[in-house]
């Protein structure tokens, strides 16, 4: 069964230990299927599929940035959440200092019903932010992905785009230690992916 450990002990933010994947026949991760996630955090392995990450071992440590490069569906995303903790492995183990924050498809937690600022609230407290710390956050947030004037308005009526930094802003607002992030340096105009390096470094 695969193991997730979390040791404030350990020399290192994050260690892979012999990590494996294994990807479902027809079931590449868009998401993998309810029937198949509960399969994965229940311990169980694929029955029938291909190993999309296999006898993985690294270390990464404190103060460390580290890119994995690859071609289209060769793993890197599941790299990312595996050290995320969001997906859990088919084979060995992934252990963490501390918890890790995902910044993989944060935008898709945004519910385009609710206004700006409630989806802020919503998404703040989702990475584990409480009321009164988005609350505290909330100018700086806003001013930062540029969205002042629209805070009160509807999420369906903001651009992928604006979408796209706001989720930024907020996952630097939790002042997380360790980030695991999916092509998100990507968003914006030059100005605000110089701002999200400097906030990371």
């Amino acid at each position: 069964m695969a193991r997730q450990r979390l040791d404030p002990q350990l020399e290192s933010m994050i260690i892979f230990d012999g990590v494996g994947i294994n990807i479902s026949k027809g079931k590449r991760r868009q998401g993998g299927g309810r029937r198949h996630r509960l399969r994965r955090f229940a311990g169980e392995q694929s029955r029938s599929g291909s190993w999309v990450l296999r006898g993985i071992s690294a270390q990464i440590g404190a103060g460390e940035s580290v890119a994995v490069l690859g071609l289209k569906n060769s793993g890197r995303t599941e790299f990312v959440r595996l050290a995320a903790g969001t997906l859990i492995p088919d084979e060995g183990s992934v252990s963490r200092r501390e918890s890790v924050l995902p910044m993989v498809d944060l935008g898709r937690a945004f519910d385009r019903g609710f206004t700006v600022r409630q989806n802020i609230y919503l998404l703040g407290g989702l990475l584990g932010m409480t009321p009164e710390r988005v609350e505290g956050a909330l100018t700086q947030i806003v001013e930062t992905a540029g969205i002042t004037s629209n805070i009160d308005k509807y999420m369906g009526g903001a651009s992928a785009l604006s979408r796209q930094k706001l989720a930024w802003t907020i996952a630097m607002a939790t002042q997380a230690k360790t980030f695991a992030v999916d092509e998100m340096l990507v968003v914006g105009d030059p100005e605000f992916r110089k701002r999200c390096l400097e906030q990371i470094k």
